[in-house]
């Protein structure tokens, strides 16, 4: 059992602040911290930190756990050894950013006699900027040392237990010619993008538009027919659901010339040729929204939206009214407050009735939505009040974290999860289908069984979201690079 915890910062502890900074932000117990005797200004944390290159005065005991934050982690005789690999390093995420790699990895690592374990791993999307790359490295560490502290309060063995080894080596150092190559052509392409973004908003050209189109697959045969709608509008995030016995389509809707866009929810009348009617006003706010699912429940029917602007998430009753969907503004239930919480999803399991939200949650100074999904059992006498998963965050790699759609069984009896795949600074770079093999209160399992990219039409480079319409039919949103017309 830990009775003390020894924090390794770097000499110069100007680093090592905001981290820490950054761990008391993400809500660890004090009591996981007790009977240690030590600083830390700002924090009010009970913890004893040293700095590295100073000789420690007091031997380390049995009960105590070294938790290195500092560059090039040592081993500490006797003691167990936490560390976040290499983040704190000045070059860290430089490496990723310069060669043009996917991903990111930064892992958890313990150290003792036995050698090197990984306690826990994320996969970051890479970002076109060095400092933001490292940020975002810095941030996640933060956030699996504040997990690994959590686990240690309610089990004490759980420092010794490890994951196993991670699928990628963590992130390494980077040196002089990954800076050089850096400086040369990462700051080529951004003033290169620079200019692009320039000329497009001189000559008003929209850039990045989002569009609805239906697809219908046979076999291999893809049919991708993009729905019409105005130039520069985004229209996204696509749901389906039954009023009064008429199918309508939900979407999130902006413009990309606005000065300052902001998403908001509308709706029209779903054709039986995959098209849609006239566009209504369903819901606006004044934070963006996005992500509108309609739920049927207990014979009422419910729009849960995405809105992490402001921080919440909300449950609002739907209605018709004179043949059309309204919506009550008035939230039914606040499901989740102050969390940056995005594209959750709602799912019944028929057969137990059991209720479940997945949930992206932002955990980082960092707004990022991509690398961690949360699982929530709903329980309580109103049906809505989330119980953290245990095994939470249940997928931890931004090229399957982010839910993209409803969730449904398709023609083989499987419960498929669409997943969104970010990579290499690309949002909504196409679109995973997982099929989710074991969910239940203890465990949780999920394996790729198909997708859907970009590729499968011309002028597009990106696809977020699937809403199936049925067997081999589909609604997506597919992101034009350049809308010429």
């Amino acid at each position: 059992m830990i009775t003390r915890l020894l924090l390794m910062t770097p000499a110069n502890a100007a680093w090592a602040e905001p981290f820490l900074a950054e761990v008391m932000a993400c809500g660890i117990p004090v009591a996981c911290l007790a009977g240690a005797s030590g600083y830390l200004d700002g924090c009010k944390a009970d913890v004893t930190a040293w700095y590295a290159g100073l000789a420690i005065v007091t031997a380390p005991g049995a009960g105590d756990c070294v938790v290195w934050l500092a560059d090039k982690p040592r081993a500490v005789a006797g003691v167990p050894v936490v560390s976040v690999g290499r983040v704190a390093h000045a070059l860290s995420g430089v490496r990723e950013v310069a060669r043009r790699a996917d991903v990111t990895v930064v892992t958890l690592d313990l150290r003792d006699a036995q050698g090197v374990h990984v306690l826990d791993t994320r996969v970051l999307s890479t970002q076109r900027r060095w400092h933001r790359n490292r940020e975002m490295m810095r941030g996640y560490a933060a956030v699996m040392l504040c997990d690994w502290l959590q686990r240690v309060v309610q089990e004490p063995k759980a420092y010794a237990r490890v994951v196993g080894e991670s699928e990628f080596a963590s992130s390494r150092i980077g040196g002089g010619l990954d800076v050089l190559r850096y400086a040369v052509c990462g700051y080529a392409r951004l003033v290169a993008e620079k200019g692009m973004m320039l000329v497009a908003k001189a000559l008003r050209i929209p850039r990045g538009v989002w569009t609805l189109a239906l697809v219908e697959t046979q076999g291999d045969n893809v049919r991708f027919t993009p729905l019409a709608k105005p130039r520069g509008v985004v229209r996204a995030d696509p749901f389906v659901a039954t009023f009064e016995g008429k199918e309508w389509l939900f979407f999130e809707e902006y413009s990309v010339l606005d000065k300052a866009p902001k998403g908001e929810l509308k709706c029209a009348p779903l054709l039986a040729d995959g098209m849609h009617g006239d566009v209504i006003p369903f819901l606006a706010r004044p934070y963006h929204l996005s992500y509108p699912q309609i739920l049927h429940d207990k014979k009422r029917i419910f729009l849960l939206a995405e809105s992490h602007a402001a921080r919440r998430l909300e449950l609002l009753l739907c209605l018709e009214e004179q043949g059309r969907p309204v919506v009550d503004a008035t939230p039914v239930k606040v499901v989740m407050e102050n969390a940056s919480v995005a594209d959750a999803t709602f799912w019944q399991n028929p057969d137990t009735g059991e209720r479940w939200l997945f949930a992206s949650l932002s955990r980082t100074r960092c707004v990022d939505h991509a690398v961690e999904l949360h699982l929530f059992k709903l329980g309580s006498t109103d049906g809505w009040t989330p119980e953290p998963h245990p095994m939470n965050p249940i997928v931890k790699d931004c090229r399957f974290a982010r839910c993209a759609g409803a969730m449904y069984v398709d023609e083989q009896g499987r419960l498929i999860r669409p997943a969104q795949a970010h990579r290499g600074g690309v949002y909504g770079a196409d679109v995973h289908l997982m099929e989710i093999t074991d969910i239940s209160a203890n465990s949780f399992a999920e394996r790729r069984v198909g997708g859907f990219s970009p590729a499968m039409a011309a002028g597009f480079d990106g696809v977020h979201h699937v809403c199936r319409l049925g067997p081999g039919r589909y609604l997506v949103d597919a992101r034009k690079a350049w809308e010429l017309s």
